[in-house]
């Protein structure tokens, strides 16, 4: 990973795969499983520090393992609040006129204040085409850290499954009315700085659960795809219908 990197909307993207598995609920409310790889000898071992999601929503976390158990594990570097982990670092603000670089001494609302070597200035996080480059991993600025205790049973490379909730991710069906035919599509919304590469996605609706493998999804977008659901699995969304050339959408329930 190189030394320096750009933060574009506030938050550089953060790429993920390896068979994780991220499951997404309408309410919000999604799961993480993330798989790292490690050899164990037998009986007590330390790893760690692991990389989580900068997107995780709480302290708790689960490790699912073969034949062997979690004695236990510390979290470092956790905050929900992304913008408290610039303190400290030194940034450089670019775009709309404007080339600042100094050390971020406070951040309130909008607003960052900078050490420079002119001396403290005040200015507002800049938006697209605006960046903040920031000198440094990102995994050691945002994301927060585990480090884990281990009993494992026998010697051997074993996966550990890190289970933890996190947010940022929706889905939505979307229906399209077309010649009397009606087709369901998922809407996923990623509202995060996360890349998602080759991941297992599954959806748990109220009357289904699907899963769809190797997928993909760039930070802050939304993907459309075709949802292979029986009539029976159908739930509310937006039922959109093409009308003289033009598009008409209305809300669905079902009952």
């Amino acid at each position: 990973m190189k030394s320096k990197f750009f933060i574009f909307l506030l938050l550089a993207t953060f790429s993920f795969s390896f068979a994780d598995k991220l499951i997404v609920k309408k309410d919000g409310n999604c799961t993480y499983v993330q798989e790292e790889k490690f050899m164990l000898a037998e009986g007590e071992n330390v790893i760690g520090p692991i990389n989580l999601l900068p997107i995780i929503n709480t302290r708790f976390l689960r490790v699912s393992l073969k034949d062997g158990y979690l004695v236990s594990y510390v979290i470092n570097n956790y905050s929900k609040n992304w913008k408290e982990n610039l303190k400290g670092k030194t940034v450089s603000v670019e775009g709309e006129g404007r080339f600042i670089v100094g050390r971020v001494v406070d951040i309130q609302g909008d607003n960052i204040l900078i050490n420079t070597s002119k001396g403290l200035v005040i200015t507002t996080f800049p938006k697209f085409p605006g960046k903040i480059s920031l000198k440094g991993k990102f995994s050691e600025t945002f994301s927060p850290t585990v480090n884990l205790k281990i009993y494992s049973k026998n010697i051997g490379e074993k996966i550990i499954k890190i289970i933890y909730p996190v947010k940022g991710i929706i889905y939505k069906i979307h229906y399209l009315a077309y010649k009397n035919k009606l087709t369901p599509y998922f809407v996923i919304k990623n509202n995060t700085p996360i890349d998602f590469n080759d991941i297992d996605l599954v959806i748990k609706g109220k009357l289904f659960t699907k899963v769809i493998k190797n997928f993909s999804i760039p930070a802050y977008s939304q993907r459309v795809i075709r949802a292979d659901l029986k009539h029976s699995e159908y739930e509310e969304g937006l039922l959109f219908r093409y009308k003289n050339d033009s598009i008409q959408y209305i809300k669905v329930y079902r009952k």
